[in-house]
């Protein structure tokens, strides 16, 4: 599910399976799964090919599909399991 924003603040949170959109409609940002994999992890995504560019949690993947993410007071991405 996308949600109608491009951007979140430190009083806001995106939980699986929830998205954002970038404003050109380019990329993707949430979690995902790699093909074949369990693992969960938090990402950014080209929209029209699904080729992964970023992860932010790339050496610890989440526990399940809970997991939440905000952005800290001092601006940092906060990635927490469900």
């Amino acid at each position: 599910m996308s949600i109608a924003i491009d951007t979140i603040t430190s009083s806001q949170f995106i939980k699986d399976p929830e998205t954002l959109i970038s404003k050109d409609g380019n990329f993707t940002f949430g979690c995902f799964s790699p093909i074949n994999s369990t693992n969960r992890y938090v990402g950014i995504w080209w929209k029209s090919r699904t080729t992964v560019v970023w992860v932010a949690n790339k050496n610890q993947s989440l526990n399940d599909s809970n997991g939440i993410v905000t952005i800290s007071e001092d601006g940092n991405l906060v990635v927490l399991n469900g």
